[in-house]
Formats: structure tokens, sequence, C-alpha cells
């Protein structure tokens, strides 16, 4: 059995009495073609274009990349946007809501303009593979808001692009984001610390500059043909048994 995170591999066991030894790990890559580090990216629906740690102007730019449904907190990502007010911070929104979450992402466009950040949130829908590239590396933070993910593929792809990300320390998260490496973990998820954890960020080039060459330095590590290795072991291993 392939588990794609320690996470995960705790799940198959407590949910289906497997074998702890019959499972194996194999974290998923990146395909470092398509997520890396750009100082300008092609425009489109997103709207990406060279950060602003990149160009020393203009308003920092925050990503949250998810489903659109309760699980994924987009709400929490909306009010960690308030909490920012008094800074110059921007939030883009990329994904889409399933039938059965048309409310909820109804609730989200309420939100923005219950909290007074319309002006400052962009929901551009589910976005092809190339635009969620541009997305990523034309951001300063990804936010992950999530409550629960067996890993969270999304941390990696954000990390090989140069972008840290900011998310809550719980499940998978904490083997796809490595604090202060690639990102920042939070213990809470009050909006206000996790605004004062991405100002610390934004208001410090030097720091945020670091921790994104640390993330697309790590997120070498994690590519598709070492993930292939890995799985190859596997099958070997397990014809051993």
């Amino acid at each position: 059995v392939i588990a794609v995170s320690d996470t995960e591999k705790q799940m198959i066991i407590q949910r289906c009495g497997a074998d702890p030894d019959a499972i194996d790990v194999v974290r998923p890559g990146v395909d470092l073609d398509l997520f890396h580090p750009r100082k300008a990216v092609p425009s489109g629906p997103t709207g990406a274009a060279p950060t602003a740690a990149a160009q020393g102007e203009g308003p920092h730019r925050l990503a949250c990349v998810a489903r659109l449904e309760p699980l994924k907190g987009i709400d929490q990502a909306i009010r960690i946007l308030a909490a920012l007010r008094d800074e110059d911070v921007t939030l883009t929104i990329a994904g889409a809501a399933a039938e059965d979450y048309r409310d909820y992402e109804r609730r989200l466009h309420a939100l923005t303009a219950e909290l007074g950040v319309s002006d400052r949130v962009r929901f551009v829908g589910a976005v092809d593979r190339e635009d969620l590239a541009a997305l990523l590396a034309g951001s300063d933070l990804l936010i992950n808001p999530s409550y629960s993910e067996t890993y969270g593929i999304i941390n990696i792809e954000a990390a090989a692009s140069g972008t840290p990300v900011i998310a809550h320390r719980s499940s998978g998260m904490r083997e796809s984001v490595i604090d202060h490496v690639t990102g920042i973990l939070m213990d809470t998820r009050d909006p206000s610390a996790w605004a004062d954890g991405i100002r610390t960020l934004i208001t410090s080039p030097a720091a945020l500059e670091s921790l994104s060459r640390s993330a697309a330095e790590r997120a070498q590590r994690r590519t598709w043909a070492c993930a292939a290795e890995q799985l190859e072991d596997s099958y070997e291993s397990s014809a051993l048994r």
C-alpha cells in the first residue's frame, strides 16, 4: 500500500486496520519545468505579474488556491486580508465550487463586502496548470487555511515557485510545509495572528526574499523523478517481503 504522507498512512491504519509495515510513504513531487521562480510571468486570467518584492513597489500579492468549500477555510483567508487593512495587500482566490457548495461561494463574496475588502479580493475561478504556475510565481505568499489535508501538494508547487506558504500546523501540512524553510506554520487559526505573521514578512523584504529562496531550493529535492525512484524502491522491497 502506498500513502502520500505519514498523515495518510496513519489514516489507513486507523480506518482500515492495515499493517503499518505493509504501507510505504511516497510523497508527491513537483514539476520544476512548470513551477519555478520568475521575476516576470505571463499575464492571463489570473492577472499575474512580477511580484511586489521583485518590483519594489505596488501591492503585495497573496494567493489562496483551493476548491471553494468550508473544509478549505477560504473564509479565513478573507478575514486575514481584512486584518491587514493597514497594508497594501491584495488576495487572489483561485478555485471553483462544486454544485453542492454554491451557497458557500455566495457567502464568500458576501463576506468580502461585509468586511470592506471587495476591492482587494479577486475570485478567478478554476485555472489551468499554466495559469496556476503564473499565479504562484506572481504572488508574494500563498495562504493555505485548510482545516485538513493528507499532504497539500499546492504547498510544494508554491515553494518550487519561490512563493512561501503560510498554513495551519495540522495534518499533512506539517509534511508539505517546513516551518521557516518553505513557509510559516501557525499554531492558531486566529486571523489576526496570521495577519501579524504575514505583516512581518511583507515589511521585511530581506526576510521574504530569504524564505522565498530557501523554499525554492528545498523544492528541488521533491521532483517527480525522485518520487518515481521511491515508488520503484517500494515495489522492489515489497516483492522481497
